[in-house]
């Protein structure tokens, strides 16, 4: 105890962050009602007192790892070099990265999920999460404003709105998969990056681009090495994605 307790004197801000770290594991894990604080203080190599002395209670210290997935997350998106780009392909570079960090994160979506399970309870108390979120929108907002300066985009589509459907395209796939795969037969996780084939992040920022702003071809690689056209020539008329004539996706509205 003795020893624990000099080692927190020395180093609070890492002691902190080990608490962080435990408590990522646990909750992504266990979720939070079953999540054990004495299993939390263990990993991290503390004692429960200096749990409850830096974060309050479980469900604050569950709050402070929602908060913390969510700022990494957008700290990524938003250092993003993408200021010298033409805006679709700032589009394309940006769902990319966001859908390669929801794939590469599995215990973020675990957390989501669990959050959702609550209904959003505990996020819907914190007192920093816009602050964190709206970076991101706004660099979203500046290339909209950039490609429909260029002719590229149409005008006035809301960022927000266009950043959510991005995200939520990438996040059903990535945090579904297990349950696709059970219906449909396909393993999306399994997809690999070939010579000739866009591993599952890239395809997917390519498609939905294709789809919503009209940059290009789109085809699926599938796992056995076939090739299903889901997006040929995808062009955006009145602010409409169209395949064969039919509308897909509506991006903004007058």
């Amino acid at each position: 105890m003795t020893e624990i307790v000099s080692r927190v004197k020395r180093d609070p801000e890492g002691t902190r962050r080990r608490i962080l770290e435990a408590a990522i594991e646990q909750f992504s894990e266990h979720g939070l009602a079953g999540a054990r604080v004495d299993a939390i203080a263990k990993a991290a190599e503390t004692n429960e007192r200096m749990l409850y002395y830096y974060f309050g209670s479980k469900e604050q210290l569950y709050l402070a790892v929602l908060e913390t997935m969510y700022a990494d997350f957008a700290d990524k998106e938003s250092r993003l070099d993408i200021s010298g780009l033409e805006a679709r392909d700032a589009i394309l570079t940006l769902a990319e990265s966001i859908w390669r960090h929801l794939w590469d994160s599995p215990k973020w979506l675990a957390l989501i999920n669990c959050e959702n399970l609550h209904k959003g309870r505990y996020l819907q108390t914190s007192k920093n999460l816009s602050a964190i979120i709206s970076p991101v929108v706004q660099v979203v907002d500046e290339i909209l404003r950039r490609g429909a300066a260029d002719g590229q985009f149409r005008a006035n589509v809301d960022a927000l709105d266009f950043y959510l459907t991005l995200v939520g395209m990438g996040y059903y796939i990535a945090s579904n998969r297990f349950t696709i795969c059970a219906f449909t037969g396909r393993d999306y996780a399994e997809i690999r990056p070939r010579k000739d084939r866009q591993d599952a992040p890239r395809h997917a920022g390519r498609l939905f681009a294709s789809a919503c702003v009209g940059i290009g071809n789109s085809c699926l690689e599938v796992g056995d090495g076939s090739s299903r056209t889901l997006c040929r020539r995808s062009s955006v008329r009145a602010g409409t994605a169209v395949r064969r004539g039919r509308p897909v996706v509506q991006i903004a509205h007058n």
